[in-house]
């Protein structure tokens, strides 16, 4: 629920409901209505205010060594 709820949050993306809004959420079917998800997310205690919106997708960006960064050796 963590990575759905994040995306949703940052993405401020708005999920509609195509059946009564009562749909049930399992494992297996947490895929059936994004709209039934996210508002269990919101039951089960997760906060809006939680979620950075500053972190971007994408993860830690990895350090690249230049050519021009080689150690100097001392004799």
């Amino acid at each position: 629920c963590k990575a759905f709820f994040k995306r949703t949050i940052q993405g401020n993306i708005e999920y509609s409901c195509p059946a009564s809004g009562e749909c049930e959420i399992t494992k297996r079917r947490r895929k059936a209505c994004q709209a039934c998800r996210f508002q269990k997310c919101l039951r089960v205690g997760m906060l809006r205010e939680g979620v950075r919106l500053d972190r971007v997708r994408g993860g830690r960006q990895k350090y690249k060594r230049g050519i021009d960064c080689q150690p100097v050796l001392q004799p």
